[in-house]
């Protein structure tokens, strides 16, 4: 990919609310993925999840294992998994500070 594409329009991100209050001003964006779990597992609690939304009672013990699992397959509550990422984040962002400082 070549600079200045766009890997895929991204949602829920701040660069809108900034597009939107600030005008004028000129920013990029970018975004950081860490992969948790399998590809495998991730998509079979995606569906588990769909499914338990909207064909499961809200209050049903299934439902909430659903939605455990699908938050922890995207941020696993391991201390290791989490302390690993952070400095991997922060290393990226400590490089691109040095390269802007470079230009």
């Amino acid at each position: 990919m070549s600079s200045g594409e766009i890997a895929y329009p991204a949602r829920g991100t701040m660069t809108g609310w900034i597009t939107r209050h600030q005008g004028a001003l000129s920013f990029h964006a970018w975004g950081l993925e860490f992969g948790a779990c399998s590809s495998l597992r991730t998509l079979a609690a995606l569906r588990e999840e769909n499914r338990g939304h909207f064909l499961a009672d809200p209050a049903s013990s299934g439902l909430h294992r659903a939605k455990a699992e699908l938050r922890e397959v995207f941020c696993p509550k391991s201390g290791t998994w989490r302390q690993t990422v952070l400095s991997q984040a922060v290393d990226v962002v400590s490089r691109a500070l040095q390269t802007l400082r470079e230009r």
